[in-house]
């Protein structure tokens, strides 16, 4: 329960009444709940999603590594046979 109350006066500074208001915040508490559990499902996914990512970025580094090895080979020993459509800019 929600419970605002104001008073309210009259001209020469009596109290002259009390408004309140209550207010059943039951959903608000169901759904402020929901949304905490919804954050640490999310959270607990994000670092799963995170290490997913290092570990697929840790393994693809080896085989593009090796392939910009070869290519760099290749153009050291063929760059100056090859013509404009066989050759790439190894800048």
């Amino acid at each position: 329960m929600s419970l605002n109350a104001t008073t309210f006066y009259d001209r020469d500074r009596r109290l002259e009444g009390v408004f309140a208001a209550a207010r059943d915040v039951t959903e608000r508490k169901r759904l402020d709940q929901v949304l905490q559990e919804t954050n640490v499902e999310l959270e607990s996914a994000n670092k799963e999603l995170e290490a997913f990512s290092y570990s697929v970025s840790h393994d693809l580094r080896a085989p593009v590594r090796a392939i910009d090895g070869f290519s760099r080979i290749v153009m050291d020993d063929y760059g100056d046979r090859l013509d404009d459509e066989e050759s790439v800019s190894s800048g």
